[in-house]
């Protein structure tokens, strides 16, 4: 397997505006990795201007292909972090629509790599954002 697409995150800046960009078109044959966030939280926005409903899987730790493209196949109960026992986050974007998430457990969904992991069920019309939240002080995300 080919390894994944690289997208590039648009880091947020406290007390400022950001400049989102276009967004990227998604690799459904592939799938997407982003790099580990560290502190920061992510939050994904999707938009599918196709006429039919596409879906993206946020792929839990240990599953699918990591950002090389090597199966990974870590049973739960082996997995350094717990929340992935939760498993995959699969969300299906109706036609049209544009869905955002809110910030995303990335202790359930980072890789060994520190990675991320997305895939599609189809990149035609589809754009993705992924955007990294400033942590307060205290560490959580600043909302």
């Amino acid at each position: 397997m080919a390894a994944r697409t690289a997208l590039v995150p648009v880091t947020l800046v406290r007390d400022s505006f950001t400049d989102q960009g276009a967004g990227a078109t998604p690799d459904a044959g592939n799938g997407n990795t982003l790099p580990d966030p560290g502190a920061n939280a992510l939050v994904l926005i999707v938009k599918n201007a196709d006429s039919a409903a596409h879906s993206v899987t946020v792929r839990a730790t240990g599953s699918g292909n990591d950002a090389s493209g090597n199966a990974q196949s870590v049973p739960p109960q082996n997995t350094v972090f717990t929340m992935a026992t939760k498993g995959d986050l699969v969300v299906a974007v109706p036609a049209g629509k544009t869905y955002i998430s809110p910030p995303l457990e990335t202790d359930r969904f980072t890789q060994k790599d520190g990675s991320l992991s997305l895939d599609w069920s189809a990149s035609a019309s589809m754009t993705v954002w992924a955007l990294y939240l400033p942590t307060n002080r205290l560490g959580g995300p600043l909302l």
